[in-house]
C-alpha cells in the first residue's frame, strides 16, 4: 500500500482511523500522529465544496458509506492543510468492507491530488470566458463552414446578432442561409470566388448581405481552407467585418474627388504639376485642349520642352533655383508652345506641394492663357503706331492737297485761254494725269491718317464687287469664285475709297498667287461681336461680311499682327513697287466704315482676308455729283483759307467764270469782312489756325441768319463739318479742287431757293 501512489485511509466500522499509506501523508501534508489524533476523515472542517464552503459532515464520504454502506466514487472535494492553508482538491472514492456475514467491518477511502487539473480547468474556463468576451466584442464575426457545394455554417460566433441581425441557430438551421443573403446582383461573384478559393490559399472578396433589418451591408470576408487528414478540403475558417461605413466614405471621396477633378479639368486656367527634375507629373484638361499634347504618363515628358526656345533658360533657371533652395520666384509672362505650333502667352504662378515633414515633394503651376490681353496690348500698340503714322500722313495730305491745286486747276484754264493750240494738249493731258495719281497717293494718306474725303452713300456691296471686277485686269490664270449672297442688306460707304480696298486686297491676292491661282470673293449677311478694341460703336451688331481669299503662298504667324502697319512688306523690292500703304489703308477705310478686319492664313495654303462692315440700308447721301457744262456768275463771293496758294487757285477759278471773288486768310478775317459787305456765298476751308470754319460759320449766321455757304475740305466729312451743314452750309468740296468741282458746288448752292439753319448751337 505504500508503494501506491494515491493516498489509502482505513476506518473501522465506527470510523476511527485505522492505517494510512506514505502517499495519504504526503497529499494531506500532515503527520500520521495528527492524523490519528484529529481523525480528519471522521469530523474535520477542512474540507471545501467546489463552490468553496465548508463540505458538511454528514456529506463527507466517511460519513455517507457509514450510513449508507455504499461505494462512493470520484467526489471532487477541496482539501485545507491544517498548517499551510493551502488548497489541495482530491478526487476521493470510498468503498465499505463486509465479512461472511455481511457485516460491515470497515471503510477504505481512497484519493489522489488532482490540484494541477483544477487549475488548469479555471484557467481554461477563464481563459474560455475571456475568448468569449473578446468575440463577442470584436468587429467581426468569425465562423466555420463545410465545404462545397452548399458551405454549411458549421460554426459562427455570437456577435453574429449584433452584426448581421441574426442569431447564430439561423446560420446553423439552414446550410444555405448564409448564399442566400448575399445580395442578388453580388450572389454570382461571391460563389464564383469561393470556389476559386479551394485552388488558393486565401479567399477575400467584398459584397452587399441583406441584414436582418432588411438593410443592405457591405462585407469584407477573409477565408482560409481547412483540410482533412487525406489533405482534401473540407471546409473553410474565416472572418467578415462590417464595411458599409468604409464604402460609403469612399463613394463619397470618389464623387469628391469626381467633382475636384472637374472643377481641375474644367478650370480656366492650365494646371501643371512638376517634379523636382521639372518633369510633367499631371495636367488638367484644359491643359490639354489648349496645347492638344495627350497625356502619357507621369515625367515621361520635361516642361520646358513645351516652353518657347526663347524663354526656357528663365525657366529652367527657376526650377534649378526652386531645387536647390526650394524658393519661388514667379516668372510674370512666359510663352508656351502647343503641339501645332502656336504661340501662346500665359502668366505663370508656382507653389510648392509638401509632405508632413516639409520634404517638397512636386511644384504647382498655374498658367493663366492671356493671349487675348497680349493680342490686346499688340493691337494697342499697333494702333498708336497707325495713329502716330496716319497723323504724319494726314498733315502731308493736307499739305500736299494745297500744293496740288494749282496742278489740277490750271490746266483747264489754259486750254480755255489756249483753245487751238495743239502744242499745249499733250502737255496738259500729261500735267492733269501726273496730277490725278499724285493725288490718289495722296488720298491714301489721307485714308491711313482717316482724315480722307468720304463722300458716303448707300452701296450695294454685291453690283460694286461686280463693277470693280469688270473693270480690273484679272490674269488668265487667275479663276474667280464668287459666292454673292442674294438680297444682301446695302451698306454706308465711300465708292471711291471702297475700290481702293476692294482692289488693294484683290492685287495682293494675285501677287500671293504669283498670277496662277483661285480667287474666292464672298458676301453674306452676319449676326456678330465686334472683334477687337477699335472702330467707332455700331447699333447693332448686324454686318455685310465680305471675304477675299486666295491659295497663294500665305503668310508666316508671326507677321500678322505686322501686316497692317505702314511700309510694312515681304515683297523683294526688285520686283514689286507700291507705296507701302496698301493694307494700312484698307485698315483705315475700313475702320473708318465703323467696321473691323479677321484675317485667317496658313502658310502654303493661303490668305483670306474678312471684312465686316454695319449693315445700314437708312444711309444719308450727300450729293457731290458735278454737271459736265461749268457755268459761273456774277455773284459777290468770299474765299476763306489760311493757305495762300489754296486761296489763290479757287479765286482765279472762280472769277474766271465770271463772279466777284474776294479772299481772306482766317475766320476772323471773314467774320469782319461780312460784318461790312453783304456776301453772296462763303467758300470756307474747315481747318485754319485760329477759329476753323464750322466756328466762323455759326459766328455769321449769328447776325446774318441767311448766310449761305459751302465747304472746302481735304479732310473727311467730320464731326464739325457735319455740324456745319447741319447749320445750312449747302455743298462739301473736297480738295484739291477743279474748276467743274468748285463750278458745280458754287452754282448749285447759289441757285437753291431753300435756306434750312437746323441749329445754330455747336455744343
Amino acid at each position: 500500500m505504500d508503494n501506491l501512489h494515491v493516498g489509502v485511509l482505513l476506518h473501522d466500522a465506527n470510523g476511527r482511523l485505522t492505517g494510512c499509506n506514505k502517499s495519504a501523508l504526503q497529499i494531506l501534508g500532515i503527520s500520521k500522529s495528527e492524523l490519528e489524533k484529529q481523525n480528519i476523515c471522521a469530523h474535520s472542517t477542512f474540507f471545501l465544496q467546489e463552490d468553496g464552503c465548508p463540505l458538511p459532515l454528514t456529506e463527507q464520504p466517511l460519513q455517507r458509506v457509514l450510513k449508507t454502506q455504499k461505494t462512493i466514487k470520484d467526489l471532487v472535494i477541496c482539501w485545507q492543510r491544517p498548517k499551510e492553508h493551502d488548497l489541495n482538491w482530491l478526487l476521493v472514492s470510498a468503498a465499505p468492507c463486509f465479512d461472511e456475514n455481511g457485516v460491515l467491518q470497515q471503510v477504505i477511502c481512497s484519493f489522489s491530488d488532482i490540484t494541477s487539473m483544477k487549475n488548469a480547468e479555471t484557467e481554461l474556463r477563464r481563459t474560455k470566458q475571456r475568448l468569449d468576451e473578446i468575440l463577442q466584442l470584436t468587429p467581426a464575426v468569425i465562423y466555420k463552414c463545410g465545404a462545397a457545394p452548399d458551405y454549411p455554417i458549421t460554426y459562427i460566433t455570437e456577435n453574429c446578432q449584433q452584426l448581421l441581425g441574426y442569431p447564430a441557430d439561423a446560420f446553423h438551421k439552414d446550410s444555405l442561409f448564409w448564399s442566400h443573403h448575399v445580395h442578388r446582383e453580388d450572389k454570382e461573384r461571391f460563389l464564383r470566388d469561393l470556389a476559386l478559393t479551394e485552388k488558393r490559399d486565401l479567399l477575400s472578396c467584398e459584397y452587399r448581405f441583406i441584414s436582418g433589418n432588411g438593410d443592405c451591408i457591405w462585407l469584407y470576408d477573409t477565408a482560409t481552407p481547412s483540410f482533412d487528414e487525406s489533405g482534401k478540403i473540407d471546409g473553410f475558417v474565416g472572418n467578415c467585418i462590417d464595411i458599409t461605413r468604409l464604402k460609403l466614405a469612399e463613394k463619397t471621396l470618389k464623387e469628391s474627388e469626381k467633382r475636384l477633378r472637374d472643377l481641375y479639368d474644367n478650370a480656366p486656367d492650365m494646371y501643371i504639376i512638376l517634379n523636382l527634375q521639372g518633369d510633367i507629373l499631371d495636367f488638367n484638361k484644359r491643359c490639354y485642349n489648349r496645347l492638344g499634347y495627350e497625356y502619357k504618363s507621369p515625367g515621361s515628358a520635361s516642361f520646358v520642352t513645351i516652353v518657347h526656345p526663347d524663354d526656357s533658360d528663365r525657366v529652367n533657371h527657376l526650377l534649378r533655383l526652386i531645387k536647390q533652395t526650394g524658393e519661388i520666384s514667379n516668372i510674370p509672362e512666359v510663352r508656351l508652345m502647343s503641339k501645332d505650333g502656336e504661340i501662346i502667352w500665359v502668366s505663370i504662378e508656382f507653389s510648392l506641394f509638401t509632405d508632413l515633414d516639409g520634404t517638397v515633394q512636386s511644384i504647382r503651376l498655374v498658367c493663366r492663357d492671356i493671349n487675348q490681353r497680349r493680342k490686346l496690348q499688340d493691337e494697342l500698340a499697333r494702333t498708336q503706331r497707325l495713329e502716330t503714322a496716319g497723323r504724319i500722313a494726314a498733315q502731308i495730305g493736307h499739305d500736299y492737297n494745297n500744293l496740288l491745286a494749282p496742278l489740277t486747276a490750271y490746266p483747264g484754264l489754259i486750254r480755255q485761254e489756249y483753245p487751238d493750240n495743239e502744242n499745249l494738249t499733250p502737255m496738259l493731258n500729261e500735267m492733269e494725269s501726273a496730277a490725278r495719281k499724285i493725288a490718289d497717293i495722296n488720298q491714301q494718306l489721307l485714308a491711313l491718317g482717316r482724315r480722307g474725303h468720304y463722300s458716303m452713300e448707300p452701296i450695294d456691296l454685291n453690283e460694286f464687287i461686280l463693277n470693280t471686277l469688270a473693270l480690273h485686269p484679272i490674269p488668265d490664270e487667275v479663276i474667280v469664285k464668287r459666292t454673292l449672297a442674294p438680297e444682301l442688306q446695302l451698306i454706308k460707304g465711300g465708292a471711291a475709297q471702297l475700290t481702293r480696298v476692294l482692289t488693294n486686297l484683290i492685287n495682293n491676292a494675285i501677287e500671293a498667287m504669283q498670277n496662277i491661282g483661285i480667287l474666292t470673293i464672298k458676301t453674306e449677311f452676319v449676326v456678330k461681336e465686334r472683334s477687337g478694341t477699335e472702330g467707332s460703336p455700331v447699333e447693332n451688331n448686324e454686318f455685310v461680311k465680305l471675304s477675299i481669299g486666295d491659295n497663294g503662298t500665305g503668310v508666316k504667324p508671326v507677321n500678322i499682327s505686322k501686316i497692317f502697319e505702314p511700309f510694312f512688306t515681304t515683297k523683294k523690292i526688285d520686283k514689286v513697287r507700291g507705296s507701302g500703304l496698301g493694307l494700312s489703308v484698307v485698315h483705315g477705310i475700313v475702320e473708318d466704315h465703323l467696321g473691323f478686319i479677321e484675317v485667317e492664313s496658313t502658310v502654303g495654303t493661303g490668305t483670306t482676308f474678312h471684312l465686316y462692315f454695319p449693315a445700314r440700308p437708312e444711309s444719308e447721301i450727300i450729293d457731290n455729283f458735278y454737271e459736265d457744262n461749268v457755268r459761273g456768275g456774277t455773284e459777290h463771293l468770299l474765299v476763306v483759307d489760311d493757305d495762300s496758294v489754296q486761296r489763290r487757285v479757287t479765286s482765279q477759278l472762280l472769277q474766271r467764270i465770271g463772279y466777284t471773288v474776294n479772299s481772306v486768310d482766317s475766320g476772323e478775317a471773314a467774320i469782319q469782312y461780312c460784318q461790312r459787305h453783304d456776301v453772296d456765298l462763303l467758300i470756307l476751308d474747315m481747318i485754319m489756325e485760329g477759329i476753323d470754319g464750322a466756328e466762323t460759320y455759326r459766328r455769321i449766321l449769328e447776325f446774318r441768319p441767311q448766310q449761305k455757304a459751302i465747304i472746302v475740305s481735304g479732310y473727311v466729312i467730320s464731326a464739325r463739318a457735319e455740324q456745319m451743314l447741319q447749320m445750312g452750309a449747302g455743298q462739301f468740296v473736297p480738295k484739291p479742287i477743279t474748276l467743274k468741282s468748285i463750278a458745280t458746288a458754287t452754282r448749285k448752292e447759289l441757285d437753291s431757293t431753300l435756306f434750312t439753319q437746323r441749329t445754330i448751337g455747336l455744343g
